[in-house]
Order: C-alpha cells, then structure tokens, then sequence
C-alpha cells in the first residue's frame, strides 16, 4: 500500500535541525553548543543569519508550501547482499546492495543493509519500507532575483524535506507500520535517532548507488510527489530524499567505503548492467 503524506512547514518546524544550518552557513546559532565558545563577530553574524533564515521560513509559511513524503511497505527477504521486494501485483523486484570490505574493528562485523532483513533461508517474509519526500518544486524558484536570498531558500528547503523525512518516519514506525506504536519522543531524541530502525538514503555512505532510484521509481511512483528524475538517477527538486526503512532492532548506519574491481564485478551483475555501465555510480567507491 501507498500512502502520500503532506505536511504544512508549521508542522514541520519542530522537526527542523538547525544544526545543519549552522554546519552548512559555518556560523554558530543560539542555543546550541558552539554558541559559548564564538567569537562576538561570530555570535552577531549567526545571530543576522538566523533572523534573516526565521524571517524567510515565516515568508514561506505565508505561502501556504508543503512538503510530501511518499512510503510504501513492501514484503521481503533478503538473499546475501541482495533484498528482493514483493509488489503490490506479486512481482518481485531485486534490489543489490554492497557490504563493507574494509575492517572496522576486530570485534565488529562488516555490514550490508540485507543484513536487516529476513533471510529467505528462515521460510518466512519480512517487511521494508521504500519512501521519498520532495519539498513543492515552485519553492526552490523563490527569490531567484537575490542570490543571497536563494541560497538561503534553498537551505530551507533541505531542512524541510529532511524534517518531512523524520516526522514521516515517526508516523511510519508509530502508526503505519506500527512496529513502535508506543514511542514518545522528543524532537531532541528523534533528532539524535534513539528511536528502532535506521532509514538510509540513496545516495549516503551505505547506498552510494544512485541508479538504485529508478527502482524506487518503478516502486513507489516518485512522480506522483512531483520528483523527476535525469537520465543519471538524480531527483529533482533538489531538496528530495529517497530511500528505505527498516525495523531491525540492531539496525545502524554505516559506510560501504571503498570497494574492489571484484566486488563491482559482483555488483554490476547482480544490478542487471555491465560494469563500464556501474562504474559512474560507483566512482567514489572504487579503490
């Protein structure tokens, strides 16, 4: 089953992680922990920053701009690297991943996301969510005329699609798929994911595979949330995100790192496409 759920941006301000927007401004914010030890130039400058940035999101507001996450949860089990996804019609759809080949650390294991996922040797089906989000493309088009004011709509507009996400994903674990239908957290706890299961982004340290969104396209109808994708896998608006949920307990992010020409080889076939095809996906990732 498909859901689309639309959210105003005053629902999504508790939900915004101004961390970012100090991280990507490179300017501290009141009330958070590198405040205390700023320069007086520095407080002033994030202190304008983020009046003008609370200024703007107020305008935005005024607007009437919303943001839509799209989920899907699909039966599936995992068979290796590979998770295989059981459509609403009954076909099923194999999605590849890769595993770490780097050593972490003796006493920790290297990691691939169908990990998390039921092994079809047990006989039995697990669940995975799919989802995207998309800020309203006409967002982004503000203020084009001030290049300054632009890119700080566009900051905005990244924090509301990732502040989608997290609250999509509150409804998701506590009401959709109801796996942790009694949590009660704070926006400071969901911020620091103390909550069960993980939602890993195409195109984040363990997904760096961004080809991996025309199969969440084909799954979940990206289009009907207004995200377009270029010929290379990328999502526009900019400010969308895509990816998947899991419930595993022990669940946890992580990065695949650098691969081998042996595991690309692996990877490619399992994809269905030639390497010198996989190669541009994965160039970060070959060592």
């Amino acid at each position: 089953m498909k859901t689309t759920l639309t959210y105003s941006i005053p629902a999504l301000s508790p939900y915004m992680d101004w961390q970012y927007f100090s991280h990507m401004w490179k300017v501290p914010l009141p009330d958070m922990p590198s405040w205390s030890s700023a320069t007086t130039e520095a407080k002033e400058e994030g202190q304008r920053l983020w009046q003008e940035a609370t200024t703007l999101l107020q305008q935005l507001k005024g607007q009437n701009y919303s943001v839509r996450f799209r989920i899907a949860l699909f039966d599936a089990y995992s068979e290796n690297e590979d998770i295989i996804v059981t459509d609403d019609e009954g076909h099923r759809h194999l999605i590849p991943f890769l595993r770490q080949q780097h050593n972490i650390s003796p006493n920790q294991p290297n990691l691939c996301l169908s990990d998390f996922i039921r092994p079809a040797a047990t006989g039995s089906t697990d669940k995975i969510g799919i989802f995207a989000a998309a800020v309203d493309p006409s967002m982004e088009q503000e203020n084009l005329s001030d290049s300054y004011l632009h890119l700080l709509t566009l900051s905005l507009c990244n924090m509301l699609v990732e502040a989608a996400t997290e609250k999509g994903h509150e409804q998701v674990r506590k009401h959709l798929w109801g796996y942790a239908a009694d949590e009660n957290l704070s926006p400071a706890q969901l911020k620091a994911s103390q909550y069960t299961g993980i939602r890993p982004a195409i195109g984040y340290p363990s997904i760096p595979d961004q080809s991996i969104n025309f199969i969440v396209d084909s799954l979940i109808d990206m289009e009907s949330i207004g995200i377009q994708l270029t010929n290379h896998g990328a999502m526009t608006p900019k400010a969308s995100v895509s990816g998947f949920l899991f419930a595993h307990p022990k669940s946890r992010y992580f990065s695949v790192g650098k691969i081998t020409a042996q595991q690309l080889h692996d990877y490619a076939q399992r994809r269905g496409w030639s390497v010198e095809q996989m190669k541009p996906y994965l160039a970060a990732n070959l060592s």
